[in-house]
């Protein structure tokens, strides 16, 4: 099976959210196969846990910053709260905790970011998209000082880790990206065990082309 690679695009907005001029981003997501069974089966949304990271540059800017960008988030997100500031290696880092619901094929964009699930024949596609509105929304909301910044284009990495809570062995296909750790540009299909995991980092491409269109994340064929 033959993974289509999606069109390239601005990259996110959203995450340029504080007044530094070097910062980094990463979205990491959590999925479990049966909510992306089931919302394809059924319609009925559910929400994913997504942990958005964004580097600070200082602790206490991450102190400064917290509470104004999560009050800011709120305007595209249905739920975001902050968790904490860390450091990672040499960078300053403030993780919020934000919902991203898993909807159907044909769902409108309900959410500042949200997972769309595309049933073909027995295969399930996991396409996160992004809205622009809600993201101009989500500017809009920032001090000043961090509307300076939040045009600037940024390579969010986009990683996620699914977890195999169906009855059986579920097949999980997947191009350029690195699976657990190792790179594959080619479409590669893993078997994931019961009550097993894979850990997905998209590359650089899939990164980029996180639009209304979305970004493929996975096709995931249950047993």
């Amino acid at each position: 099976m033959r993974l289509t690679t999606l069109r390239p695009a601005l990259p996110l907005a959203i995450l340029a959210l504080t007044s530094l001029t070097a910062c980094k981003t990463a979205l990491d997501l959590t999925l479990f196969a049966s909510d992306l069974v089931g919302v394809a089966q059924t319609g009925t949304p559910m929400d994913a846990t997504a942990t958005l990271s964004v580097e600070t540059g200082t602790k206490d800017k991450c102190d400064e910053l917290h509470d104004a960008v999560a009050t800011a988030l709120l305007k595209g997100f249905t739920s975001a709260e902050f968790v904490a500031c860390r450091e990672d290696g040499m960078a300053n880092l403030a993780d919020f905790r934000v919902a991203v619901p898993i909807l159907g094929a044909k769902a409108a964009l309900q959410s500042a970011l949200q997972i769309a699930v595309i049933p073909v024949g027995g295969n399930f596609s996991a396409v996160l998209r992004q809205d622009g509105d809600r993201i101009d929304q989500i500017k809009a909301a920032l001090t000043k000082e961090m509307q300076l910044y939040a045009d600037q284009k940024l390579d969010p990495a986009i990683s996620l880790t699914l977890q195999n809570d169906l009855a059986d062995t579920a097949k999980v296909t997947m191009q350029g990206a690195f699976v657990d750790g190792a790179p594959y540009q080619l479409s590669e299909q893993f078997d994931v065990k019961r009550r097993g995991e894979i850990r997905i980092v998209l590359s650089d491409v899939g990164n980029a082309a996180l639009t209304d269109k979305g970004s493929l994340l996975l096709v995931l064929k249950a047993p």
